[in-house]
């Protein structure tokens, strides 16, 4: 299990979030909420930079996160980040990228790279774009196609910072869907949106945060009714469902 214990990181000793205790059981889908620079961002990316961590500590089955090697980490951790810088090459040999922690120097693309290579650009519907420079893609093309190189990692845990920003309706859905077929294969997730019915939806664990801090730990019935949404987003918010299928709705 991933953990963080009395975790505070931020920037140049700049604290942007503060004291924070929360674990992601293995075979969830946790999703992270709250508004605009409130730490969310910070608090997935110690996962990748151990020099945020300014107290505290975090942990993968009881082992120090950052005792690991940078290759046995990313066999473990996936992390596909909110900004990123689009590479000149085509959209195949990006995913290629996602089988480095694999890799040795002198060791070239393996049969189980191909298969594997194929498979998560079919399921992120990218192999289309095989040849094509992802610097020519439409914006989001190029987030299916980083899709498909973080789940060619095929590490346990995927950390996805705002994945759905780019995606017209269609491919929003079909990426959604795309994440609880994940989970139901075991991997756990951790998904930052800004959307609450996307986080509704697909997550097990729904984590609010505000100013810095985790205000609400809680599962989707417990958070639908919870009155810290209408204060942490400065909204109304109410949610009935009919015929099993759920509806949000939001006023100022």
């Amino acid at each position: 299990m991933l953990k963080y214990e009395n975790v505070s990181a931020g920037f140049e000793k700049t604290p942007v979030i503060n004291d924070i205790s929360v674990s992601f059981p293995y075979g969830t889908i946790t999703a992270i909420l709250g508004p605009n620079g409130c730490g969310k961002s910070t608090l997935v990316q110690c996962l990748a930079n151990k020099k945020l961590l300014l107290e505290g500590s975090i942990t993968l089955d009881d082992v120090p996160l950052y005792s690991l090697t940078p290759a046995k980490r990313a066999k473990r951790i996936a992390f596909l980040p909110q900004i990123r810088e689009l590479p000149s090459m085509n959209a195949e040999t990006l995913v290629e990228q996602g089988r480095f922690p694999y890799s040795t120097i002198m060791k070239k693309r393996t049969d189980q790279d191909d298969r594997i290579i194929r498979r998560v650009m079919e399921l992120t519907n990218t192999l289309d774009f095989v040849g094509k420079n992802v610097k020519t893609l439409s914006g989001g093309e190029c987030q299916r196609v980083y899709l498909a190189m973080v789940l060619a990692q095929n590490s346990d845990y995927l950390i996805l910072d705002e994945p759905t920003t780019s995606l017209d309706i269609k491919h929003r859905l079909e990426f959604l869907e795309l994440l609880k077929s994940l989970r139901n294969l075991g991997k756990t997730i951790l998904v930052i949106l800004h959307d609450i019915s996307e986080a509704i939806q697909i997550a097990d664990i729904l984590i609010l945060m505000k100013e810095g801090k985790i205000i609400n730990v809680s599962n989707k019935q417990e958070f639908s009714s919870n009155a810290q949404i209408e204060e942490v987003f400065q909204i109304q918010f109410k949610m009935k469902e009919e015929d099993n299928i759920q509806y949000t709705s939001f006023t100022l």
